[in-house]
Parts: C-alpha cells; structure tokens; sequence
C-alpha cells in the first residue's frame, strides 16, 4: 500500500526521478517550450513557479540556490537576465500546459509544456454611446 508516500517518482528511483526533474526544468527555461508527458508537466509546474521566485530576488543566496539546483550556468543565467524582467508583476502561474493528444506507445497523455509571454496591457476603447433609431420625444411636464 502506499499509505503517506506522496511523491512520485515515475517508476525510477528519487536520485533518477530528481534529475529527471532537473534536466525537464532546465529544458523548459532555455527553449521556453518542451513536449512531455501530463503527469511530469503537472508535477513540476510548482517546482517552476518556486525556481523563478527565488531568481526573483537577486541576492547571491537566491543565486546560490538556483546553482545547487540546476548544476550549470545557462539556466540560471536565462532566469536571471530574461524571465526576472519578463514576470516582474507576477507571482505565480509562469507557464502553461496544452494537452496534444496521446502518446501512441503506452497511451500516455503528451502535452506542450510552455512559458507565458507577459501580456502587454491592453489600451482601454472609448465606448460611444450610440443613437437609438427611433427616439421618442417625451414632452417635459411643469
């Protein structure tokens, strides 16, 4: 039984499964956009969001932590120089996931896992107010 285990880790053992989940993260920040599989795209959805929040605060310890994390330089670099200045406003919710169909092998369900382009805002349109067709003139009473 699996009573109390929460963690998955997709048929593999932990150190497996952790580098796993390294080597997806790193993918993800550099080419902005990877196809996986839904369950691995869910479970590191939240793994992202804590990665570039800690980058968010730009301090040698934040910096530290993204190294011991990731091992190499380029995605820590990318999360520093890019995606700080990209999701300045945001909190939370970097990325998205779009499922694309099944995966013809072993019937698992293939995503497109991507990065959120911040939206620009929108400029507000003047709503004029139009002219019914037909208007009634209504006599003023005193």
């Amino acid at each position: 039984m699996r009573h109390r285990k929460k963690k998955l880790k997709f048929a593999r053992s932990l150190k497996q499964a952790k580098r796993l989940w390294r080597n997806l993260l790193a993918n993800l920040i550099l080419y902005e956009r990877i196809k996986t599989t839904k369950a691995k795209a869910k479970k590191l959805k939240g793994l992202l969001d804590q990665l570039i929040n800690i980058g968010k605060k730009q301090n040698l310890a934040s910096q530290q932590q993204l190294f011991k994390f990731f091992y190499i330089k380029e995605p820590v670099k990318k999360i520093n120089e890019d995606l700080i200045k990209r999701y300045k406003n945001k909190k939370s919710g970097y990325s998205r996931i779009i499922p694309i169909g099944i995966r013809k092998g072993d019937g698992a369900e293939m995503v497109i896992w991507e990065l959120i382009e911040e939206e620009k805002p929108k400029t507000q349109k003047q709503n004029k107010t139009k002219k019914p067709k037909h208007s009634f003139k209504t006599k003023n009473k005193k």
